[in-house]
């Protein structure tokens, strides 16, 4: 005979047959598959030459071929599909002459069984019941075309780089990606580059590189990475929701769990506009009610007052017995929150009217009446206060202002006054009358002041504004006879403004008292 090769087959730990040995060790002698031996007859008796690296077997040579192994000696197997796409004849047609000479010459053929009951059947890629001589088959043709897969330490390698480096992408990206949806579509778009560069070195080269430990680790990675994310989403929002559901409205709160940056703890320099309110004559209301009364009479209040801030981007920054004061561009950036301050205070006048529908037994204490002052102006604001106690706050000359501003509001006999600042801001949104140039108290820098009356107003109202301010005009340029004639003439259309007999009082009194050659209009306020 010309020799004999064994036939066994070593599943892998899964019980399908992905590669071949092509020798084996016994009793200190290597012997060859039956394979490996066939093909070596079909080359003239070739003599089998087995080289080994490291104390592994790495290539068998066999005449001119030289066959790539794994460490194992194997062959990784390229079939060719399922069992019987290597032709296959009966052996009894063949000896019945059903099957032409020609189909044999040239080629190897392999006598054996492949019927299931033989015992000679193996899982492989392409079934559970694939018959052992067509894996023999494959072997040989793999070998013959140079076409086997290739799979050794190298490609281990590869598979070791593809999982850690994908887990270090997904581990970088994904923390950046806000949206979760992105995310997942940044994850299969992922996965489909792996499934498809895959595809492509076997496809193309042959190259069997592992597929399922990379997916499962990626997918363990963004698993981990979501949960992580979500945990600490929800502990973050959490944090900033319980700190600031009851100064913010919602869609802030979740701006700002979105970006918790916008937080500065220990404060920082912004321009904001910062609203105070003031009930009037409070302290005379709070006397003719029981403490019991009184409590319920401010939640009344202050809840559409906190509602109007609310509604319009600003952030409560506290409530100050009676008084509200509010901020407006922070912790939220919005470049138009001098027009929010302005809103929400028409807003804040506005619901004044419907207070007493909350508490109808208390409607002795109605109409009631407020003050608003609004300044916009450069303020430090953040998490200010001691190491073991602080408020989201503003403080500065700004503040300070806005307050004065406030408590003038009802020397004036107006709602809702502004700062010339915010006026310039808001003068193309609301219509405002110009009241005065003050100092106010403990300050020494003049502010023009305006009543803020709204976005629109009657025609009467916009004729009164006209008026007013050609009177104004008159009066700055110290013609006090000429400004009392036209403020006179006002006080015939509105004979119960306030601001209009404060300068009636002045022009009378500078018309008999000449003011000093650098006078300049400013009227000082001695008092809060």
């Amino acid at each position: 005979g010309v020799g004999a090769g064994f036939f066994n087959q070593i599943p892998e730990s899964d019980g399908v047959v992905r590669s071949a040995p092509l020798v084996i060790r016994y009793q200190d002698e290597l012997y060859p598959s039956l394979a490996l031996k066939t093909l070596a007859h079909f080359l003239d008796d070739s003599p089998i030459i087995v080289q080994a690296l490291g104390g592994y077997i790495n290539k068998v040579i066999v005449g001119d071929l030289i066959i790539e192994t794994n460490e194992q000696g194997g062959l990784p197997i390229n079939y060719r599909g399922p069992k019987n796409t290597i032709p296959t004849f009966s052996a009894l047609d063949v000896l019945q002459g059903k099957i032409p000479q020609s189909a044999f010459e040239g080629r190897m053929v392999l006598l054996g069984s492949t019927a299931i009951g033989v015992f000679d059947s193996h899982s492989a890629p392409f079934g559970a019941e694939f018959p052992g001589l067509e894996i023999q088959a494959s072997v040989i043709e793999n070998i013959a075309m140079g076409d086997s897969l290739h799979r050794n330490a190298n490609h281990k390698l590869i598979d070791i780089v593809t999982i850690l480096l994908g887990c270090l992408i997904i581990a970088v990206v994904i923390p950046f990606t806000s949206r979760s949806p992105t995310r997942v579509l940044f994850y299969l778009t992922l996965i489909f580059v792996l499934l498809y560069g895959n595809y492509f070195v076997f496809s193309t080269f042959n190259h069997w590189n592992n597929l399922f430990y990379p997916m499962s680790s990626w997918t363990l990675c963004f698993v981990l990475i979501m949960l992580y994310q979500g945990f600490m989403v929800e502990a973050r929002y959490s944090h900033v929701r319980s700190a600031f559901k009851h100064y913010l409205s919602p869609a802030l709160v979740d701006q700002l769990t979105a970006n918790p940056d916008l937080l500065n703890f220990g404060g920082e320099e912004k321009e904001l506009s910062i609203l105070f309110s003031d009930i009037r004559s409070f302290t005379n209301l709070s006397e003719t009610v029981t403490p019991s009364e009184l409590s319920r009479f401010l939640q009344a209040y202050m809840d559409p007052m906190t509602d109007c801030v609310l509604n319009n981007n600003g952030t409560l920054d506290k409530y100050i017995g009676d008084a509200v004061m509010a901020i407006f561009g922070a912790p939220v950036p919005f470049a138009t929150h001098p027009i929010d301050a302005c809103q929400a205070a028409v807003d804040m006048i506005e619901a004044l009217e419907y207070v007493v529908d909350r508490v109808p037994d208390l409607e002795r204490l109605f109409p009631v009446r407020a003050g608003i002052g609004v300044h916009t102006g450069t303020v430090v604001v953040g998490n200010l206060g001691s190491s073991q106690q602080f408020n989201y706050t503003v403080i500065g000359d700004a503040v300070n202002l806005a307050a004065r501003i406030e408590s003038l509001t009802k020397n004036y006999g107006v709602d809702i006054m502004i700062s010339d600042v915010t006026y310039e801001r808001v003068k193309e949104h609301f219509v405002c009358r110009e009241l005065d140039r003050v100092r106010v108290k403990g300050k020494q820098e003049p502010v023009d002041l305006y009543e803020l009356q709204g976005k629109q107003v009657s025609v009467a109202q916009a004729d009164f504004n006209s008026q007013w301010q050609l009177a104004l005009i008159a009066y700055r340029q110290r013609k006090f006879s000429e400004a009392l004639a036209a403020f006179s003439a006002l006080d015939q259309m509105q004979p119960k403004n306030v601001t209009l007999q404060l300068y009636l009082e002045r022009c009378e009194h500078f018309i008999t008292n000449p003011v000093a050659d650098d006078w300049d209009g400013v009227y000082t306020h001695t008092s809060k």
